[in-house]
């Protein structure tokens, strides 16, 4: 029996080819490597040694087609131009510094074989230092197997998880507005997002098959300490799209959609507690952080979460660390949220 089309887009810049020689070597390693599988590279103009690294795998990739810009794109700019260069009536995002586990295609491609309703299939994902060692896996926090999209929609706007391993419905992704670059480093947790509103039925593999690297310094970890008001715009940006959808898709959806825009405030304010406790934050950036995310959250203003942040950048974090012991709450500082951002000064 034939599986269906799977396009594996990639795309890459300067000084990433060990990187994308693994994740190359991942594909190549596949436990599963159907005649309907392409993989597609976008070279956004780069200056090193890409280019002869992309032609070694010419022989050992199925249908593999590189193509190098003429001038920077950026990353909304890849993305859109490798979905339209795709021709699989499924499409996986790949960025060039991560890989997937040697059963992804197989379990992947057999489940869309299988039920021909499914537009998105996700896996969970194991974290990866910058030199690609093992950290932890993630369990995502949306129920295993079949689940329509809007449930799907609810858990990621809650749980925030990581959405890299999902393979999507090409057709379900053009539907839903390809690429808004508004949204910064939310692009593929908004394309998550505003495909699974518009999704028939989605499945969760309870298994590890994506392997994510934490890369040291990136653009996006580093803003996340250096500039919480820009990233506060994005997130905002991706919750007023997935609002507009939800009046013509989803109107009984609308008000938990707004409910986020608080939401969102009080789990940015916890990220920052956790930078502060870890010393990657002074009291005084802290409530410059504060500052910039209530500008563009002015939901939050009077929160109590707000106050209670306030006292942490004044009085220290220790007083509430005892208090969430003797009340029995979970200890944030122990989490994969602090796990994830602690390579970014290194």
């Amino acid at each position: 029996m034939s599986y269906p089309s799977l396009s594996i887009v990639i795309p890459t810049y300067n000084n990433r080819s060990s990187m994308l020689r693994q994740t190359l070597d991942s594909i190549a390693a596949q436990t599963l490597l159907p005649d309907g599988l392409e993989v597609v590279i976008s070279n956004d103009n780069s200056t090193d040694g890409t280019d002869a690294l992309v032609a070694e795998y010419q022989g050992r990739l199925p249908s593999l087609r590189s193509f190098r810009q003429p001038s920077r794109l950026g990353g909304p700019g890849n993305w859109d131009f490798l979905l339209n260069q795709a021709k699989g009536e499924f499409v996986f995002l790949l960025c060039d510094d991560d890989a997937i586990a040697p059963k992804f295609l197989e379990s992947y491609l057999t489940l869309l074989r299988d039920d021909p309703q499914l537009d998105m299939v996700f896996a969970d994902i194991e974290l990866r230092g910058p030199d690609f060692t093992p950290l932890s896996s993630v369990s995502l926090h949306s129920p295993e197997g079949v689940s329509d999209g809007r449930t799907r929609l609810r858990h990621q706007l809650k749980a925030q998880h990581q959405v890299m391993s999902t393979v999507y419905r090409r057709s379900l992704l053009i539907d839903a507005g390809r690429w808004d670059a508004q949204v910064g480093s939310h692009l593929d947790c908004t394309a998550f997002c505003r495909a699974a509103l518009r999704a028939r039925n989605t499945y969760r593999i309870p298994e590890t098959l994506f392997q994510f690297r934490i890369s040291a310094g990136s653009w996006s970890h580093k803003l996340a300490t250096e500039d919480q008001g820009q990233l506060a715009r994005w997130y905002r940006r991706k919750l007023d799209l997935l609002t507009e959808d939800a009046r013509t898709l989803a109107p009984d959806l609308r008000d938990y959609i707004e409910s986020m825009y608080l939401w969102h405030t009080r789990a940015t304010l916890t990220y920052l507690e956790v930078e502060f406790a870890k010393g990657r934050l002074t009291g005084q950036a802290l409530r410059r952080s504060m500052r910039a995310v209530l500008q563009v959250f002015p939901e939050g203003r009077i929160d109590r979460m707000t106050l209670k942040m306030l006292l942490v950048s004044v009085f220290g974090h220790r007083w509430l660390s005892a208090l969430r012991r003797l009340t029995g709450r979970p200890n944030p500082y122990d989490s994969t949220l602090a796990l994830f951002n602690s390579f970014t000064d290194t």
